[in-house]
């Protein structure tokens, strides 16, 4: 399942701010205007995308099944 949520570029900014302070998430990769962020022991990512002037989160979620 896949959500996305657009807001202004410093909104955007603030919330991967926190994401990167809290330890329950990883940063897995990071660029100039990019963040692939997980959390940690789930399968739930986030990818935060900034273009000035705005920016989108994309939230991840993905589970396993298993059918034995």
């Amino acid at each position: 399942m896949s959500d996305i949520i657009e807001g202004s570029s410093s909104e955007i900014i603030n919330i991967y701010k926190k994401r990167k302070e809290n330890n329950k998430y990883e940063i897995l990769s990071e660029g100039n205007n990019y963040a692939f962020i997980g959390e940690k022991g789930f399968m739930s990512y986030q990818i935060i995308h900034i273009t000035p002037p705005v920016g989108l989160i994309d939230y991840i979620d993905a589970m396993v099944l298993d059918l034995k």
